[in-house]
């Protein structure tokens, strides 16, 4: 979970396999979590070149050429990384640090902390010094990293969404691949987070090598005042440190987390959509784009910073992928 420049600060902290939970309500929510059997029907292999094996007889998590896409689904866009260069017409830089993004984090993002090269996006959080004039007054950050965004380029309403990746591993690490929208959705005048609504398709605490979770936030009262989330923990699926499908299936009546082809949590439209008053699921109705990026230390793990020794950690990305329905 982390917002763009005009959001609200959040704290959110996940517990290992914890049910879905609201933060307007102490009780746990009574979303179902039984996820569509056709998210993982079909085994596809994928289409990227490179000698990757087509094998979708294998039982391997791992398999290089698979992405888990359901029957019935078509590619509709995905950034295979190829070549030397981030392709300026998929991607945006988001540069700066906006007081901590909302949620206290304490690195610099750039337009330099990504590279492109055998098939893989690499982005990189550094610890060094990056001293910038804020407000008549020097700032400086200790770490610097990236944060890529597709906002006004490639933006998309439903669809299989997924990303083949490899997280780092150690404290203050905070990796995430999700989803804001491409025109904030409000009511009576509002137009902010958490109004808009946010998906978050994968975010992993560097210290759990073994954990990711993915989360929806939203307004319960539909106007911005009241924000709420839907989160779960994943720990059936393999260290992070290793490459992993994570996806969503998301519809108009449902979202689901699909990673390496299984499905661990699933929510129907009537968990979010009631203070809306539209019935038609918002706010998760319209565009969304894909952000990546690579944090360090910040709310998600209570403020947890990386040791003194800490150098460079990176995360791998070998594709982005939007499958949507024929």
């Amino acid at each position: 979970m982390k917002k763009s420049l005009s959001f609200l600060p959040l704290c959110l902290s996940l517990v290992g396999c914890a049910l879905p939970v609201s933060s307007t309500s102490s009780a746990a929510s009574t979303a179902s979590s039984n996820a569509p059997a056709a998210a993982s029907s079909q085994l596809v292999p994928s289409s990227k070149e490179g000698g990757l094996s087509t094998d979708a007889s294998s039982d391997s998590a791992d398999v290089l050429g698979r992405d888990f896409h359901p029957e019935g689904y078509s590619l509709s866009w995905s950034d295979e990384f190829e070549g030397t260069a981030l392709s300026k017409a998929n991607w945006d830089y988001e540069i700066g640090n906006n007081n901590g993004w909302g949620n206290n984090e304490p690195e610099y993002y750039t337009d330099h902390n990504e590279t492109v090269g055998d098939g893989l996006l690499s982005i990189h959080a550094k610890k060094e010094e990056t001293t910038v004039r804020i407000r008549e007054q020097d700032v400086t950050f200790p770490y610097t990293s990236s944060r890529l965004v597709t906002r006004h380029k490639k933006y998309f309403t439903y669809g299989y969404m997924c990303a083949r990746i490899r997280l780092p591993v150690g404290d203050g690490m905070w990796p995430a691949f999700w989803m804001m929208p491409e025109t904030n959705y409000g009511t009576q005048g509002h137009t902010w987070w958490p109004t808009c609504g946010e998906i978050d398709i994968m975010e992993a605490k560097g210290r759990f090598p073994e954990i990711a979770a993915g989360a929806i936030h939203y307004s319960s009262n539909g106007t911005g005042g009241q924000h709420a989330f839907n989160a779960r923990e994943c720990n059936s699926f393999g260290r992070i440190d290793d490459f992993h499908v994570y996806a969503v299936e998301w519809t108009q009546e449902s979202i689901t987390w699909i990673y390496d082809g299984t499905p661990f949590f699933s929510l129907h439209r009537s968990i979010w959509n009631g203070g809306y008053g539209t019935g038609d699921a918002a706010p998760f109705n319209r565009d969304f784009y894909f952000i990546l990026n690579l944090a360090v230390g910040g709310n998600y793990d209570g403020g947890r910073l990386p040791p003194d020794d800490f150098q460079e950690a990176t995360m791998d990305v070998d594709y982005v992928r939007c499958y949507q329905k024929d």
